[in-house]
């Protein structure tokens, strides 16, 4: 039940990101598995269109690459990872979310 909903929210999530303005590819790091992640981004992309393009980490390798690149992004997206990979990592990554001090 709560890997449902948490498929859900990210649809949802992504489905609110998919405006006009939105390139047609969607580039996400994810630490989940393929066989859960996939079938989300499938089915994101028969509902908006938009292809993802995603690379599968572990939280490790996630971690160092989003803090390697914080500086020129690559990924649009970073979903499912264990919360300690991102605590660990706090500080170090760009944040881009609305409420960040470094995107007023």
């Amino acid at each position: 039940m709560i890997l449902l909903a948490t498929a859900l929210s990210l649809v949802l999530l992504l489905v609110g990101l998919a405006g006009p303005a939105l390139a047609q590819t969607l580039n996400v790091y994810t630490a989940w598995p393929e066989s859960l992640s996939q079938p989300i981004f499938k089915a994101y992309t028969a509902k908006t269109g938009v292809q993802v393009n995603f690379i599968r980490l572990s939280t490790g390798e996630l971690v160092a690459r989003a803090t390697g690149e914080k500086n020129n992004p690559r990924a649009d997206v970073i979903w499912g990872a264990p919360g300690d990979g991102f605590a660990a990592a706090k500080g170090t990554a760009r944040d881009t979310s609305p409420a960040s001090p470094r995107t007023r």
